[in-house]
């Protein structure tokens, strides 16, 4: 008859379990919104779309340490149009207006062109309207709603949506 004190290490039943429950705990904790699992464009439309959320709140929190009344603050030695809710704005209804908030929010930011569906820009592309701007992270590919990273700047609230992040 075995004792316990004839009992020496683990099963092999035991074992799987342990690490079962390692790769669960590890999932959960580095899930797919960690970035440990992004690939390149995935992770570079996250860093730009953080640095892009990072500088429209400073210029709103300038605007406000500045008395809320400006209609254009200085950021980055660039004076950047704001709403009267301190947001930065378009200066125009068109997509050239959001190609000026993107160049101006983010003076060392990546290249970037009017998104045109025949032709996929090489890295990033605006569309968009009035109030609303949409900048897309191609890389040569063809826009796809459902997969391609991209996030919308809606500037007469401040809103930023990230999509396929």
């Amino acid at each position: 008859m075995k004792t316990k004190m004839d009992q020496r290490g683990f099963t092999l039943i035991e074992l799987a379990v342990v690490l079962v429950v390692i790769t669960a705990l590890l999932v959960f904790i580095y899930g797919p919104s960690s970035g440990v699992f992004d690939d390149d464009q995935t992770s570079e439309t996250k860093q730009v779309t953080a640095a892009f959320e990072k500088a429209v709140n400073t210029i709103r929190m300038q605007w406000s340490a500045e008395g809320g009344q400006k209609d254009k603050v200085e950021f980055n030695g660039l004076f950047i149009d704001v709403t009267t809710s301190g947001w930065a704005k378009q200066l125009n209804s068109s997509v050239a207006g959001c190609m000026t908030v993107w160049n101006s929010v983010l003076p060392n930011s990546p290249e970037i062109e009017v998104y045109d569906k025949e032709v996929h820009a090489e890295g990033w592309s605006a569309g968009g309207g009035p109030n609303v701007c949409y900048f897309i992270n191609q890389q040569g590919e063809a826009f796809e709603e459902e997969e391609t990273p991209y996030f919308r700047y809606s500037y007469e609230i401040g809103q930023i949506t990230r999509f396929n992040l």
